[in-house]
């Protein structure tokens, strides 16, 4: 909301309509008679009119420096967003290639476990039929000291 606020600039005073505060105001009007009294104490030649227009200038001048400076901060903010999404962008896909890679070594290491339980059972095959013809030779001993001692006792017979 707009106030009507009045101000004293070197005596005279003024009325001015603005959206700030009363102690906005004030401060404006401490800080301009303060660098009008500035410059005429430097130059006792100015008039108050000439010292207004020196410090008019003096002020956009600064005020055309700040609009620069903000605009290179906009510009310097911009970029450091556009860098920000970027990154984002690329943490994004970090993220995905990592969770790809877990996903691959997961599979990986049960094709590895598969793998081993696959080889020791094939190591522990050639044994197991090994041990399945030892087994087998044994029977086949016994049953041939069975023959021979029947075919001795037929023969006793």
């Amino acid at each position: 909301m707009a106030t009507r606020s009045k101000v004293k600039i070197l005596g005279s005073t003024y009325y001015i309509t603005t959206q700030g505060s009363e102690e906005k105001v004030r401060k404006i009007e401490e800080e301009m008679n303060a660098q009008l009294g500035e410059l005429m104490e430097q130059r006792p030649s100015l008039s108050a009119l000439d010292a207004l227009v020196v410090l008019s200038l003096n002020l956009m001048d600064q005020l055309t420096e700040g609009e620069a400076s903000t605009d290179r901060m906009r510009e310097q903010l911009s970029q450091y967003l556009e860098d920000a999404a970027k990154a984002r962008m690329e943490l994004e896909d970090q993220k995905r290639l990592a969770d790809r890679c877990r996903k691959e070594l997961e599979a990986e290491r049960a094709r590895t476990g598969r793998l081993s339980r696959e080889l020791e059972e094939a190591k522990a095959q050639p044994y197991q039929e090994a041990e399945d013809r030892r087994r087998q030779a044994e029977r086949l001993s016994r049953e041939l000291e069975e023959q021979k001692r029947q075919t001795a006792r037929l023969r006793q017979d």
